[in-house]
């Protein structure tokens, strides 16, 4: 991958973020109107919270449709963004139906392209994120439940005929406690290799490869390819290349392009 300046990679994932924040405006629009639905039991995260009913749903959607598209093609950034943050922060405290771990990074890093407005600090709070998020997700699968591979096992496609998908023969712990480790160590590997000059190459194709790997085999495949997107777009951060101070202004002028002064 050829290097590039960090306003450039920023650019890049806001483009990503929004288009991907898009993409779950219209995945959780069948979750608002289900959660409506007076036979299904509500587990509210903040009780107090309105919720949006009726004909708001859709309006609701279109809201946040509509900004995170503004915001991935960079009109009015600062409001866009923040329109889309409060969007996305409402749909994580409204219940724990509509809370995800793929919704809470692309709010996370939503914020930062708002509202961080230097593209070097911008990369590197966003390189942190992400290492944040991979380290997170090898240390909490140390546990039995995951090591077993009770838990792969139970998220893995049908193995029917013509599908790519694990064998049923495959489906023990033979084989699957040897790849609960191997996921482990690679996310653990990847929080740190992403920041090596000499890594940083293998560990952008094999977190590729694990995140590809993941919506091939694996079922409810809409929030593991938003959630493995999300992760994608922020690798040409780490190719971005380096600046000393003496160079900041450069990068500033750079990211004014993502977040273009408003009237």
């Amino acid at each position: 991958m050829r290097q590039i300046t960090p306003g450039a990679a920023v650019k890049l994932a806001r483009i990503a973020v929004g288009s991907l924040a898009a993409v779950e405006a219209i995945a959780t629009a069948p979750v608002l109107r289900l959660i409506n639905d007076p036979t299904i039991i509500r587990v509210p995260i903040l009780p107090l919270l309105p919720r949006v009913t009726g004909s708001a749903v859709p309006v609701f959607v279109l809201l946040w449709a509509g900004a995170a598209v503004a915001f991935a093609a960079g009109f009015m950034t600062r409001t866009t963004g923040s329109v889309l943050l409060l969007v996305l922060g409402y749909i994580l405290l409204l219940d724990q139906q509509t809370y995800s771990n793929h919704l809470y990074l692309l709010a996370l890093l939503t914020g930062i392209l708002t509202f961080v407005t230097h593209a070097p600090d911008a990369a590197w709070i966003m390189k942190a994120q992400i290492t944040i998020v991979y380290l997170f997700a090898g240390v909490s699968k140390i546990n039995p439940a995951f090591i077993s591979g009770i838990v792969i096992a139970g998220a893995l496609k049908p193995a029917t005929p013509g599908s790519v998908a694990i064998p049923d023969a495959w489906r023990v712990p033979a084989f699957l406690v040897p790849v609960a480790l191997a996921t482990i160590a690679t996310e653990l590997w990847l929080a740190q290799a992403l920041w090596s000059a000499k890594w940083r190459r293998t560990a952008a194709v094999i977190g590729a490869g694990l995140h590809g790997g993941t919506v091939l085999l694996m079922t409810n495949v809409q929030p593991l390819i938003v959630f493995g997107a999300a992760c994608l777009a922020t690798y040409p951060l780490f190719f971005a290349a380096e600046e000393s101070p003496m160079e900041g202004a450069g990068s500033a002028a750079d990211l004014h392009q993502s977040h273009p002064k408003e009237s």
